[in-house]
């Protein structure tokens, strides 16, 4: 049974300076439904935040990044006035981060990124609460490292789910009881020992779900800075629509093939929930946006849902004489332990070929996943990169006659390395090279839409 409360997530962009932030606060007064609210760290930040735990590698002047960090800040707090108690409190973020960035410069540490990467979050959470506040919000700041617990894993750690829904009957619902508007950071959370910990990329989408899970929320909202999830990136097809409605499935399937709008791990709170999500626009709410659902609320769903682009993709070709077979689990568990994720596969008696979305695979990490494969026998291994992922999203693709010869036919003027259907019923996949890509969604868009 579902609570009356509302969950509002609102991202990087619609933090990013004073000015966006009052716009979060319009929306909130504007729905009294809306009673946890999840903030991402300002736009840009986190980027920076990473340069720092990888300067040790990948050397840097961190004093500068961090100055690029405290200007982001402080044009925000300047805004506040002469708020002398959020000056020292930001002023005592910085001097943390100070410290912990010269250890970061010397040495590697998972546990030390995490922390560092947490301070974008905590920052905007802070600064946000209280132009909330100095608005007539009446918003309470909660530290989400008291709510969202998780394991261990530095970096992309797993929640807790039993502990999440515990602390938040201990914490979060008695501030509710009390007319309070509770206010969190997305992304970050503390696992056993209380050590920070991070939901990895798309992790505030994440906290909000979560949350919005534990408290039973009629809906959660994401705001962004698009008004709604397109039929396919409108930067590429400028009269890309917005889909008024879509399915889980068919938004898991966007998501996890590149559209940028939804995280894939946000859907799977609401999935076993049941619960709406709302993407929408905060520049622009009046615009409306899109709204997913369960699939039994999506009636009359089309074949073609959307087009979804995942670039800067390497294609990973093995290939072993006689004894194939036999490698295969070996393959699959280098793969885990080096933590490299990859999602299409192909296999013939003697070959194999992998698509890895690893936008940033380093000549470190190439080097590395080289010497553990080679470890398995003879295997000739190849790397392809700069290629592009395009998948085709619908519904029930594997029952459409010629589906598959159409697609085809709209790329037929490019050098395809890779073709997989038949693993989903909602999914179409093509490999192709990135210089070709926006003119081979020009040509699926055309058929199809």
């Amino acid at each position: 049974m579902s609570t009356p409360f509302v969950v509002a997530k609102f991202g990087g962009t619609s933090v990013a300076n004073y000015e966006s932030i009052v716009k979060c606060a319009d929306i909130v007064k504007a729905n009294s439904d809306i009673k946890v609210i999840v903030v991402s760290a300002q736009s840009m930040v986190t980027n920076n935040l990473e340069k720092i735990t990888k300067s040790s590698i990948r050397p840097i002047n961190y004093e500068q990044v961090l100055l690029e960090i405290r200007n982001i800040t402080f044009d925000i707090a300047h805004k506040l006035g002469k708020n002398i108690n959020i000056s020292k409190k930001i002023n005592r973020f910085f001097d943390d981060l100070s410290t912990l960035s010269k250890i970061s410069s010397r040495m590697y540490n998972e546990q030390l990124n995490d922390e560092i990467i947490s301070f974008g979050e905590r920052i905007s959470a802070v600064l946000t609460s209280e132009i909330f506040l100095n608005l007539g919000i009446n918003v309470e700041h909660i530290d989400a490292r008291k709510i969202i617990k998780t394991s261990k894993h530095h970096g992309r750690a797993k929640p807790d789910l039993e502990k999440i829904l515990q602390k938040t009957k201990d914490i979060v619902l008695p501030c509710l009881k009390k007319n309070k508007i509770i206010l969190l950071e997305g992304f970050i959370g503390s696992n056993s020992k209380g050590a920070t910990t991070v939901l990895g990329r798309g992790g505030s989408d994440y906290t909000a779900a979560l949350i919005s899970e534990a408290i039973s929320a009629k809906h959660l909202m994401i705001w962004t800075d698009v008004t709604g999830v397109y039929e396919t990136d409108p930067r590429i097809i400028k009269r890309a629509k917005v889909i008024d409605r879509l399915s889980f499935n068919e938004a898991s399937e966007l998501s996890v093939f590149g559209a940028k709008v939804l995280h894939a791990s946000t859907l799977m709170p609401a999935i076993r929930k049941k619960m709406k999500i709302f993407v929408g626009s905060t520049f622009s709410p009046s615009k409306g946006g899109s709204w997913i659902v369960p699939e039994e609320d999506q009636k009359h769903a089309p074949i073609a849902r959307g087009i979804a682009l995942r670039s800067n993709q390497t294609l990973i070709t093995l290939e072993s004489i006689g004894m194939f077979p036999n490698l295969l689990s070996k393959i699959f568990n280098t793969f885990s332990e080096l933590d490299i994720n990859f999602d299409i596969v192909t296999v013939s008696e003697f070959k194999m070929a992998l698509v890895l979305n690893q936008p940033s695979m380093d000549d470190l990490t190439k080097e590395e996943l080289f010497s553990a494969l080679s470890k398995h026998g003879k295997v000739k291994i190849k790397f392809e990169e700069k290629l592009s992922l395009i998948a085709l999203i619908g519904n029930n693709l594997h029952l459409q006659k010629g589906i598959g010869n159409k697609l085809f036919n709209s790329v037929k003027n490019y050098n395809l390395r890779l073709f997989c259907h038949g693993a989903s019923d909602h999914n179409i996949c093509i490999v192709l090279h990135k210089k070709d890509e926006e003119l081979a969604i020009n040509d699926i868009y055309q058929c199809f839409f």
